[in-house]
C-alpha cells in the first residue's frame, strides 16, 4: 500500500467515504489549490471583502465568527453565497473544548448555529472522547466533518507526545473525524487530512510566538495536505490577491514535488548527479583522445605526490603516439568505478520504491546505500579501481588543505572548478544527512521513552529554529560557498607564488576576485530566504529591507555571472583574439613582451603554419604556472591553415578541434547556462518547489562544466 501522502488528491477523493472530504479533494483538484485563508478579521465587511477577493484561489475559508463584532444571519447567507460562487469550503475554527452535552448545544444552537453553515469545525480532546460524540450527534446528520487539534503552531505548545497520540487514536476510531490540525501526517490507518497553520514563504517566528514554516517543509517534507495562511496574505501593505496567488502556487508546487519525490528522492538525485559528473569526465577523456590530446601531461598527473599509486593502466609513455591508449587507461578506471557505484545507487533506489509506504524504511535504505558508497570509495585495499579512488581522494585532500605554499596542479584546478558546479548538490547533501540525523534521534526517542515525547519534528524545531532539516539555511549557504572558497584559496596561492607585478600575478589576482564575487551572491540569496522581514514579520522596515537585499543580490549576481563568462572566454578558453593582435584577456592581464611573442601578427603569415600535429606527449607544463605561452600554433584543416593574421573571428589562431562553429556554440551555451544557473540561488523563483526543477538545473550546470572542460584542456594543448 502506498502512503496516503504519496497519492494524488483526486485518487484519495475518489476512494474516501466522507462526503466533506470527497468534496474538499474535488475542489482542490479543480482549483489546483491546497490553500486555506485564515480570515481573522473583526467585522462583517472585512470578512466578506477578503473572502470575495481571495475566494478564487483558496479551497477552504477559515473563520472565527466569535470575533466578528457585527455578526448576523446575513453574514452567514453571504458567506455561503461566496462559497458557492468561488468554489470553496467553510471551516469555522471554533476549537470546542467542553463536555459532550455542552459542545452539542454550542455547535447546533446559540446565535452562531455553526453546524448549519460550516462544512468543517474543530475541537480539543482534553475533555475526552465524549466531546467527539457530542459534536457528531449534531454534525453527522448534516454531513459535516470534525478536525482534532493534535498540534498547534505556537511556541511552547503542550499538544505533544502522549496527547497527540491520543488524538490519533480517537480519530482513527470515529467516522465523524476527518483529520487534524497539525504540522505533519499522523497516521496511515485511515486517510485523515492534515491542515497546517503557521505557514510563510520563509521560515521564521513572530513576536507573539507564532512559528512560520514554508510550504515545502509542510507539504513536501511533513506530508500535510492544506496550508493555512492569514497575515501573510492580507497583512498591512499587502495585496491579498497577489499574495494568495503566490501562496497557492507555492503550496501546489510543493504538493506536486511531494508526489514526484515518491519516485525520485533527493538523496538519490544527489547520487545520480555526482555519477553524471563522473560519466561526463569519461566522455571528456574519450573525445579528447579522438582529437589527439593526451590529458596526463596537461593535467600534470605524473608530477603529483601520489603518482606512486599509478598502475599499469594509468601510466603513460610520452614517446608513444597512441594517445587513445593513455587516455583510455584513465577512462577505464573512472568508468569502472562509476559503473560499480551506479549499480549500488540503482539497487538502493529500487528498494526505496518498493518500500515507499514507509518513509522510515526509505531513510534506512538510503542510509545503507550511502554507507556502502562511502566504503567503496575509501577502502584502502588494492581492489575496485584502487588507483582511480586514491587519485580522487588525494585530489580532494589537496583542494581542501588550506596551504598557501604547496604547488597547485592543473588537475586540482579543474577538479575544484567541477566542485563549484556541484556546489548546490552539497547543500542537498546536508539535507540528506539531516534526515539521517533525524532518524537517529527518532530511534533514540523511542528507546528513551518520554524524554523526547515532543517528537522529532518538535525537537528539531525547538533546538534548531523552525525545522532545520527542511531548510539548509545558513549551513546550506556555507556548503554552497565552500567550493568557491577552495578555488579562491588556489588563486591566492598561485598569486603568492607569482612574481609581483607580473602578468601572471595580475591574472591570478583577477581570478581570485571572480571566485570571491560568488560569496555575496550566495550570502544575499540565503539572507532573502531566511529573513524574517520577508512576508512573515510585520515591521515598518520589512519592505525596505527586502527591496535593498534584492537590489544588492541583482547587482552581485549580474557582476559574478558576466565576469565569470568573460573569464571563461578570455582566459579559460583563450578565445576573443582579434586580427590586430589584441585579445579579451588583455583587459585584465595584458601579455608581457617575450621572445615567444616577439613576432607581431603582421609578420606571421601562412608559411608560419606548417599544419603539423602537436607532440602532446612532450609538453612541458611548468609546475603551478598555467599562463599562456603565446607560441603560434595554427590549426590545419583540409581547406587550408589559419595563421595568426587569418583565423575565425573572435577565436584564436590555435584550434585543436574541427569546425569553428563548435567554439561559437560553446560560447553561446556557456552564456545561457551561466544565466540559468543563477536561478537556482534566487529566493524569488522557488525553483526547488517545481517538479525536479532543482535537479534539472543541476543537470544543465553539469553539462556546462562538461563542455567547459573540453575547451579548458584543449586550450592548454593548443597554445603550449
Amino acid at each position: 500500500m502506498v502512503s496516503f501522502s504519496q497519492q494524488t488528491y483526486a485518487s484519495r477523493g475518489e476512494k474516501h467515504a466522507h462526503p466533506v472530504i470527497k468534496q474538499l479533494f474535488a475542489t482542490m483538484e479543480r482549483k489546483k489549490s491546497n490553500l486555506s485563508l485564515a480570515a481573522d478579521v473583526g467585522t462583517k465587511a472585512e470578512l466578506l471583502e477578503i473572502a470575495n477577493k481571495v475566494g478564487p484561489y483558496i479551497c477552504v475559508l477559515k473563520t472565527h465568527v466569535d470575533i466578528i463584532s457585527d455578526f448576523d444571519r446575513d453574514l452567514v447567507d453571504q458567506l455561503q453565497a461566496l462559497a458557492a460562487k468561488h468554489d470553496f469550503l467553510i471551516f469555522e475554527d471554533r476549537k470546542f473544548a467542553d463536555i459532550g452535552n455542552t459542545v452539542k448545544l454550542q455547535y447546533g444552537g446559540g446565535i452562531y448555529r455553526i453546524a448549519d453553515w460550516a462544512h468543517i469545525t474543530n475541537c480539543h480532546v482534553i475533555p475526552g472522547e465524549g466531546i467527539i460524540h457530542g459534536l457528531a450527534e449534531v454534525g453527522m446528520p448534516k454531513g459535516r466533518g470534525l478536525l482534532l487539534l493534535a498540534e498547534m503552531s505556537s511556541k511552547g505548545m503542550l499538544a505533544t507526545g502522549t496527547y497527540t497520540d491520543k488524538n490519533v487514536e480517537m480519530a482513527v476510531n470515529n467516522d465523524f473525524v476527518v483529520g487534524f490540525i497539525g504540522s505533519r501526517r499522523f497516521t496511515e490507518e485511515r486517510d485523515l487530512i492534515t491542515m497546517t497553520p503557521g505557514v510563510g514563504l520563509h521560515a521564521s517566528d513572530d513576536a507573539l510566538g507564532q512559528q512560520y514554516r514554508t510550504p515545502e517543509q509542510i507539504i513536501t517534507e511533513n506530508g500535510s495536505d492544506i496550508i493555512i495562511v492569514g497575515r501573510g496574505i492580507y497583512g498591512p501593505g499587502k495585496d491579498p490577491v497577489a499574495e494568495a496567488q503566490r501562496y497557492r502556487e507555492a503550496g501546489w508546487n510543493a504538493y506536486l514535488n511531494r508526489i514526484n519525490l515518491m519516485y525520485f528522492p533527493v538523496a538519490f538525485q544527489v547520487l545520480f548527479l555526482l555519477l553524471l559528473v563522473a560519466f561526463g569526465w569519461c566522455a571528456n577523456l574519450r573525445y579528447l583522445s579522438l582529437a589527439g590530446i593526451e590529458v596526463r601531461p596537461v593535467l600534470q598527473l605524473s608530477q603529483l605526490p601520489t603518482a606512486a599509486y599509478s598502475n599499469g593502466d594509468n601510466v603513460s609513455d610520452s614517446s608513444s603516439a597512441n594517445v587513445s591508449v593513455h587516455n583510455d587507461g584513465l577512462r577505464r578506471g573512472v568508468f569502472g568505478l562509476a559503473i560499480v557505484l551506479s549499480g549500488i545507487a540503482l539497487a538502493g533506489w529500487t528498494l526505496c520504491l518498493m518500500f515507499s509506504v514507509s518513509p522510515a524504511m526509505q531513510t534506512c535504505i538510503t542510509l545503507i546505500t550511502y554507507m556502502i558508497v562511502i566504503v567503496v570509495l575509501v577502502v584502502p585495499r588494492r581492489i575496485m579501481f584502487h588507483t582511480t579512488r586514491m587519485q580522487l581522494l588525494h585530489s580532494l585532500a589537496r583542494i581542501v588543505k588550506p596551504s598557501m605554499t604547496d604547488p597547485v596542479y592543473l588537475c586540482d584546478i579543474i577538479m575544484a572548478d567541477i566542485l563549484t558546479s556541484c556546489a548546490r548538490i552539497f547543500s542537498d547533501l546536508f539535507l540528506v544527512a539531516c534526515r539521517f540525523y533525524s532518524l537517529f534521534w527518532l530511534s533514540r526517542r523511542k528507546s528513551l521513552g518520554s524524554e523526547y515525547d515532543g517528537g522529532i519534528s518538535e525537537y528539531i524545531d525547538s533546538k534548531r529554529n523552525a525545522s532545520l532539516c527542511a531548510d539548509a539555511g545558513v549551513i546550506g549557504a556555507m556548503l554552497v560557498a565552500m567550493p568557491y572558497i577552495f578555488r579562491l584559496r588556489q588563486c591566492v596561492n598561485e598569486y603568492l607564488r607569482s612574481t609581483a607585478g607580473s602578468s601572471d600575478a595580475k591574472r591570478h589576482f583577477a581570478n581570485a576576485v571572480k571566485y570571491a564575487s560568488s560569496i555575496p551572491v550566495i550570502c544575499l540569496s540565503s539572507a532573502q530566504k531566511r529573513a524574517a522581514v520577508d512576508r512573515t514579520m510585520e515591521t515598518k522596515y520589512s519592505d525596505w529591507c527586502l527591496r535593498l537585499a534584492y537590489a544588492l543580490w541583482i547587482l552581485a549576481v549580474a557582476f559574478n555571472s558576466l565576469y565569470s563568462y568573460y573569464w571563461d572566454i578570455a582566459f579559460d578558453w583563450n578565445l576573443g583574439h582579434l586580427s590586430d593582435g589584441t585579445k579579451l584577456s588583455d583587459l585584465v592581464a595584458p601579455t608581457e613582451p617575450s621572445i615567444s611573442s616577439a613576432k607581431s601578427s603582421s609578420t606571421v603569415g601562412d608559411a608560419d603554419c606548417d599544419g603539423e600535429a602537436v607532440n602532446v606527449g612532450s609538453l612541458d607544463v611548468e609546475e603551478g604556472n598555467h599562463a599562456l605561452s603565446h607560441v603560434p600554433l595554427c590549426y590545419s584543416s583540409e581547406e587550408g591553415v589559419w595563421s595568426a593574421s587569418k583565423f575565425p573571428l573572435f577565436l584564436r589562431p590555435q584550434l585543436r578541434f574541427g569546425n569553428p562553429l563548435l567554439y561559437y556554440a560553446a560560447m553561446l551555451f556557456d552564456f545561457l547556462l551561466r544565466i540559468t544557473w543563477t536561478a537556482k540561488l534566487t529566493s524569488y523563483m522557488h525553483i526547488d518547489l517545481m517538479a525536479y526543477g532543482g535537479f534539472w538545473l543541476n543537470v544543465l550546470e553539469i553539462y556546462r562544466r562538461w563542455q567547459w572542460t573540453f575547451l579548458r584542456i584543449e586550450k592548454e594543448v593548443a597554445v603550449s
